[in-house]
């Protein structure tokens, strides 16, 4: 006899397929890869730092070229200016003193006749400033000089804020004259 055959072994069930995670929104008719993202390479800004070293040149030219400037308008900054190694501005004479209530009189002595000037010098700073010798310009209504002569004052320098009178005197002033100039020897301050 012919032996029976022996029961096909029944199929295995078959198992779910696991799931995927799917993100809430599709991206529609794209195909999903895996690959690594391809970024493009970053150009460095040449702008960015262009402007920079235009800006940087500029703020040096002014701290260089605009150092008298600056150091009037705001005077600690001559104090930065030295911590840096940068020498002071060099001053004219007269810089940072003010001549002020200048009065001409005419005078006689045996005989001979003067032009005595009376004023006042201040040191309008903040710092210590010698007092240069002063000139004293007598001119006519053409502003042409007649005669000059300098002086100095008493006092060789004047402390911040502080001030001192003055007298000068020339014998025999010139006809003709209409004004008179004083000068620190260098520069014009006043009249």
């Amino acid at each position: 006899m012919p032996e029976p055959e022996p029961a096909p072994e029944p199929e295995p069930e078959p198992r779910p397929e696991p799931k995927r995670f799917e993100p809430q929104t599709r991206r529609r008719n794209r195909p999903v890869r895996n690959l690594p993202a391809r970024t493009k390479p970053r150009r460095r800004g040449g702008l960015g730092w262009g402007l920079a070293t235009v800006m940087g040149a500029l703020v040096i030219a002014v701290l260089s070229f605009g150092r008298e400037q600056l150091v009037s308008f705001y005077p600690p900054a001559g104090d930065v200016y030295a911590a840096l190694g940068f020498s002071p501005a060099e001053r004219e004479p007269g810089d940072g003193l003010e001549l002020r209530e200048i009065v001409p009189s005419r005078a006689e002595e045996d005989g001979v006749a003067y032009l005595v000037l009376d004023g006042r010098v201040v040191n309008v700073t903040d710092e210590v400033i010698d007092i240069p010798e002063m000139s004293a310009v007598l001119r006519n209504a053409e502003n042409v000089a007649l005669q000059q002569w300098t002086f100095r004052v008493d006092v060789a320098a004047l402390q911040p804020g502080e001030s001192t009178v003055f007298n000068t005197r020339l014998a025999a002033p010139a006809d003709g004259a209409a004004d008179v100039k004083i000068e620190f020897v260098g520069s014009e301050i006043g009249n």
